[in-house]
């Protein structure tokens, strides 16, 4: 079953407080329970789109650009470089598997500083099917939309 429905991350508070509306909303509206902890499922990003990039700062000659990758479990995804606008195809930049939920995150790596800036972290369930997802830092100054497949593989 696909499903593509529009849940936001909320970043990982200093305190350490809430991770976010993924761990605990549905991703479908419709659909099978959440998987048990010891079924197989397998993440995979579709697609990621820059909405307003971190870099957008540059002055007027130049608009700026991220160098975004995301991080599945202990996996990192190919790293991209995105401009405002941007949408990338990204089925072969990587896949995890996993069991229950997932640790997913969205990291700019400023190759100028050597900084990596986690954008925004969050969680998905073993819930089969698409899955659209927008992803922003603290004060939605960097906004990006990720769009996962999750299959249940046993």
């Amino acid at each position: 079953m696909n499903s593509t429905t529009r849940i936001a991350f909320s970043v990982l508070g200093a305190a350490g407080l809430g991770l976010s509306a993924l761990a605990t909303a549905p991703v479908q509206a419709a659909g099978p329970a959440e998987r048990g902890p010891n079924d197989l499922c397998k993440v995979r990003v579709l697609s990621v789109q820059a909405l307003d990039v971190q870099e957008d700062n540059q002055g007027d000659d130049h608009q700026g650009e991220d160098e975004v990758f995301l991080r599945l479990g202990d996996v990192n995804t190919v790293q991209r470089t995105y401009e405002p606008g941007n949408k990338r195809n990204t089925l072969g930049d990587g896949s995890d598997f996993f069991n229950g939920r997932e640790r997913v995150a969205l990291i700019e790596n400023d190759e100028a500083t050597g900084n990596r800036d986690v954008i925004d972290r969050g969680r998905l369930a073993c819930d089969t099917g698409q899955v659209e997802t927008v992803v922003s830092d603290a004060d939605a100054d960097t906004v990006y939309t990720v769009v996962w497949r999750i299959d249940e593989i046993s």
